[in-house]
């Protein structure tokens, strides 16, 4: 059962963040357009550079969930992982 729930939580990692870069680059289109419609240039030019500043960063904090999520997904199902792999075949 424990492995079924790592497969399923490897799964719902990765397509929680396709789900999530997908809808923020969606958003990051709407945001642009409506910025152009209300600011001058000067205006919406500051307004998105902190909006991509701030999708970078948050960009960076998914990919580090879904690596955490996928490092407990690997170790819950008993994988072993190439950096071990290479150590147990250097003992040997």
């Amino acid at each position: 059962m424990a492995k079924k729930q790592a497969k399923d939580y490897l799964k719902q990692a990765l397509l929680i963040g396709l789900g999530v870069m997908d809808l923020t680059a969606t958003k990051a289109g709407e945001v642009v357009k409506a910025v152009k419609k209300d600011m001058n240039k000067a205006e919406s030019k500051k307004a998105v550079n902190e909006f991509m500043a701030s999708f970078e960063k948050n960009r960076a904090q998914i990919g580090k969930t879904i690596k955490e999520q996928l490092k407990k997904a690997v170790k819950e199902l008993g994988l072993v992982t190439r950096d071990e792999l290479k150590n147990y075949k250097s003992k040997k």
